[in-house]
């Protein structure tokens, strides 16, 4: 549960920053808090916000939860970067890695649009 928020707070970060990062990593996880764990058929809605953002930092709020109930909650940090800024020659890595999270959201968000 925990690793579903950090990749709720990645695409949040992806989406709004326009996919300018290509790493998106887990940083600190903080005041976790487990309730009910989620049993297979059960649907676990998760919603992450942004409470802040200094440098390559971003702090969110995240939570889960089943029917109305509460299962996880956290305080995360993640870290943004780009590999070209720890190594050039990882430069052509950076652009494949942001086309393919494009790609990888262009399929999903498809797969979200209300069904008429």
């Amino acid at each position: 549960m925990l690793q579903t928020l950090t990749e709720a707070g990645a695409w949040l970060l992806r989406i709004s920053e326009d996919f300018c990062h290509s790493m998106i990593v887990l940083r600190e996880a903080k005041n976790v808090k487990f309730g009910h764990f989620v049993d297979p058929g059960r649907q676990l809605v998760v919603t992450v916000e942004m409470s802040e953002r200094a440098g390559n930092l971003a702090s969110l709020k995240g939570k889960g939860e089943i029917e109305g109930n509460q299962s996880v909650s956290a305080r995360l940090v993640l870290e943004t970067y780009n590999l070209r800024d720890r190594d050039p020659a990882l430069e052509s890595t950076d652009v494949k890695l942001v086309a393919h999270w494009r790609e990888l959201y262009r399929l999903l968000a498809r797969d979200l649009r209300p069904m008429a």
